[in-house]
């Protein structure tokens, strides 16, 4: 546990992408840089950044149509 909870500890964008891997986050790992780019750009509240980060695998991908056979 982190002693000062007002100094957390930095993690690089590659460290934290090796957290999604092994969390089994991909959609989460192969986006959170482009989404952190964005947030900085935007000034995202960190809430924001996280609620754009999950919105995808929450909401899951576009259905595809019905197959014809």
């Amino acid at each position: 546990m982190n002693p000062n909870p007002n100094n957390p500890p930095r993690m690089t964008p590659d460290e934290l992408g090796q957290q999604l891997a092994y969390l089994k986050l991909p959609y989460m790992q192969e986006h959170c840089e482009e989404l952190a780019t964005q947030a900085a750009e935007h000034q995202w509240s960190h809430v924001d950044f996280l609620a754009r980060l999950i919105d995808q695998p929450a909401t899951g991908p576009e259905p595809l149509p019905p197959q014809v056979h």
